[in-house]
C-alpha cells in the first residue's frame, strides 16, 4: 500500500471547497495546507495557510497540488508548480486561451511532469456507464447536449463556454475526435454550437447562465437505439428502461485517476481537453441563427425535451 500523498489545495473558492472535502474522503492523498492570494478567504482554520505559492510549496513539502483558483491565475501558478517540480490537477479549462493552454501542456510534457486536467465530467459515473452501452446503439447520428447553471460566474472573467459547455465538448473529443464545429453563436452568457464528421453525425450543443434549473443532460441517439444521459441526477436511460447507476463521487474517482497517474508515473493525454478549447475558439462563419435551436411558442426547458426524449 502506497503512503498518502501530501497534497497542497491552491485556490479555495467554491471548487477549491469541494476539492478539498474530496480530499478529506481519500486514502490517498492528505491536504497539507491551502494557499489563497485572498487574505481573508473562507477556509478551515485548522490547516496552514499561505499567500504565497512559492512559499507554500517551499514550506508544505507538498508533493501535488491541486489548482482551483479563477482561471485567469492558471498559467501563472501551475508554471510555479512544474519550476519546483510538482504534478498538478488542474480545473478546467487548463487556461482561458487555447495557445495558452497548449504552451503549458507542452511546457509539463517536457519536463515530464504530469498535469492532470480536472475534467470531472469524465468521471460522472453516468458517464461512464454510459460508455459501456455506447457500442449497442450502432452507428450514433445524433447527439443533443443541454447544460445550463442557475448562476454566472464574472468573477472569474470567463464566459459559458469555458465554464459549462468544456465539460461536454471534452467528453465528446473521446468519443468522437472527428466532429468539426460548423455553427458557432455565443455571449458571455449563452452558447449555440453545431458540429459533425465526415459520416453524418450531428451534436447540437447548447450551454446558458443564469437559467430557472440547472441541468446537464445528453441524448444520443444511434441506428439501433437511443440514449439520455442525466449527469446532474446521475442517471441512464436506455430505449426507454432506466438503468441503475452506481453510487460515486465523481471529484473522489477523479482524485484516485490522478494518484493512479503518479503511481504509474504515465504521461496524462490532454489532447481531448486541449481540443474542447480548440473547439470553443475556433472561427466558424455561421450560416444559421440561434432561432433554428428554439421552438415556436413555449421554450422547452432544455435541448433534450425539444429533441423529443
Amino acid at each position: 500500500m502506497i503512503d498518502s500523498v501530501g497534497v497542497l489545495l491552491v485556490g479555495c473558492g467554491r471548487m477549491g471547497r469541494n476539492h478539498l472535502k474530496a480530499i478529506g474522503n481519500s486514502s490517498q492523498f492528505h491536504c497539507v495546507g491551502i494557499c489563497d492570494l485572498n487574505e481573508s478567504f473562507d477556509g478551515p482554520q485548522d490547516l496552514p495557510r499561505w499567500q504565497d505559492l512559492d512559499q507554500a510549496l517551499l514550506e508544505s513539502q507538498a508533493r501535488a497540488v491541486v489548482l482551483a483558483a479563477p482561471p485567469d491565475a492558471h498559467a501563472s501558478l501551475a508554471e510555479t508548480c512544474l519550476h519546483h517540480g510538482l504534478p498538478v490537477l488542474l480545473e478546467k479549462p487548463l487556461t482561458p486561451e487555447f495557445s495558452r493552454s497548449l504552451h503549458l501542456a507542452q511546457a509539463f510534457q517536457g519536463k515530464g511532469i504530469p498535469l492532470f486536467p480536472a475534467m470531472v465530467e469524465r468521471c460522472n459515473p453516468a458517464w461512464r456507464l454510459a460508455l459501456t452501452h455506447w457500442k449497442s446503439l450502432g452507428t450514433v447520428h445524433r447527439i443533443v447536449i443541454n447544460r445550463s447553471g442557475t448562476s454566472a460566474r464574472p468573477e472569474h472573467q470567463t464566459d459559458v463556454g469555458h465554464d459549462l459547455a468544456i465539460h461536454d465538448l471534452d467528453l465528446l473529443a473521446q468519443a468522437n475526435p472527428h466532429l468539426k464545429p460548423t455553427l458557432h453563436e455565443a455571449s458571455p452568457t449563452r452558447l449555440q454550437m453545431r458540429l459533425q464528421d465526415h459520416q453524418g453525425c450531428t451534436v447540437h450543443l447548447e450551454a446558458e447562465w443564469d437559467a430557472a434549473s440547472p441541468q446537464r443532460e445528453w441524448l444520443v441517439e444511434g441506428d439501433r437505439g437511443r440514449m439520455r444521459i442525466d449527469f446532474q441526477h446521475r442517471a441512464l436511460v436506455m430505449n426507454g428502461q432506466q438503468i441503475p447507476v452506481p453510487k460515486r463521487d465523481a471529484l473522489e474517482s477523479q482524485l484516485a485517476d490522478f494518484a493512479a497517474t503518479l503511481t504509474s508515473r504515465t504521461q496524462v493525454d490532454l489532447g481531448a481537453a486541449l481540443q474542447a478549447q480548440a473547439w470553443l475558439e475556433a472561427p466558424i462563419h455561421a450560416t444559421a441563427s440561434i432561432s433554428t435551436f428554439t421552438s415556436r411558442g413555449r421554450r422547452p426547458t432544455s435541448m433534450v425535451e425539444r429533441a423529443g426524449a
